[in-house]
C-alpha cells in the first residue's frame, strides 16, 4: 500500500500496514527545500531528525539542538509537504525531566511545528483524539 501523493497517512494507516507486513517508507528532511523534494513522492512519512544539528546547523553532536530548532525546521518541512505525515524528534533533555514536560514539548511540535507526532527516543507520541 503506497501512500497516494495527496493523501496523508494516519497512525491507524501505519498500524494496518504493519499488520499486513507492508513496508513503510520514511526519509529525513530538515528544511523547506528537502521537504519539497519529498512532497510529491510516494514516501509514506518524513522524519525531521535532531541530526539537523550536525547536518544543517554544524554542531558536533545533537546535544545542542533546541526545541526552537526542531519547531522551526518541522514547520518549514510542513510548509513544503502539507500532505505528508511528519514525525519530529524531541531534542535531548526535552523529554527526560517529567511526563508533563514531555507532553508539553510534544504538543508544541504538533501545534507550532505542524508535525503529526513527536519522537522521544524510540517512542512516538501522537495527539489523543478528543472525545465529547
Amino acid at each position: 500500500m503506497k501512500t497516494p501523493v495527496n493523501k496523508p497517512m494516519s497512525p491507524d494507516g501505519f498500524a494496518l500496514m504493519k499488520q499486513k507486513e507492508q513496508k513503510i517508507t520514511m526519509i529525513t528532511a530538515y528544511d523547506y527545500a528537502s521537504g519539497m523534494a519529498v512532497a510529491n513522492s510516494e514516501i509514506d512519512l518524513i522524519l525531521v531528525g535532531d541530526s539537523l544539528g550536525m547536518v544543517v546547523l554544524g554542531y558536533d553532536s545533537t546535544l545542542k539542538v533546541t526545541m526552537e530548532d526542531m519547531v522551526s525546521h518541522s514547520a518549514a518541512v510542513r510548509r513544503a509537504a502539507p500532505n505528508k505525515f511528519i514525525i519530529t524528534d524531541l531534542p535531548f533533555m526535552s523529554y527526560h525531566l517529567s511526563l508533563n514536560e514531555t507532553k508539553a514539548n510534544a504538543a508544541r511540535l504538533i501545534i507550532d511545528g505542524a508535525a503529526n507526532g513527536g519522537q522521544a527516543g524510540r517512542r512516538v507520541i501522537f495527539p489523543r483524539p478528543s472525545h465529547p
